[in-house]
């Protein structure tokens, strides 16, 4: 998960069948669409390195990220990349509401909200979302 894009992860402990279904999804979604930039990269990673006591537990990372451009684009490519997120988050949603997952997005490392039993926060639809396409004038 290298470069700018959007990441989306479980929040919590994900079952071992949320993180099946969460995998299965992604596989569906990059099979089913072409991507703007880039299929969506799964990602499961363990970060060994939030262990600071015996009894902790490692921080799991469960879900995926999917690249985008970053800086001055062609407004095609923006528009696009637009098309492409809002797509993921209604699919994630979606996935969301049918499995009980919670769900964290984040762009470029920093959190533009979560998803939870299928509801989309306003970070996401107003700030995210709604901004990025202020700026593109719609």
């Amino acid at each position: 998960m290298n470069g700018y894009g959007l990441l989306f992860c479980a929040v919590g402990d994900a079952s071992r069948e949320q993180a099946r279904l969460l995998m299965l999804l992604i596989s569906k979604l990059n099979a089913t669409r072409a991507w703007a930039v880039q299929p969506i990269q799964p990602v499961d990673e363990t970060d060994d390195a939030s262990v600071s006591a015996p009894d902790d537990v490692p921080i799991r990372t469960l879900g995926g990220f999917l690249p985008l451009q970053q800086g001055k684009v062609a407004r095609d490519l923006d528009l696009a990349q637009l098309a492409d997120v809002e797509f993921l988050v209604g699919e994630l949603a979606a996935f969301s509401a049918s499995t009980s997952t919670e769900l964290e997005l984040e762009l470029d490392g920093t959190y533009v909200g979560d998803i939870v039993d299928g509801k989309v926060s306003r970070l996401i639809s107003e700030g995210l979302i709604g901004e990025w396409r202020k700026s593109l004038g719609g």
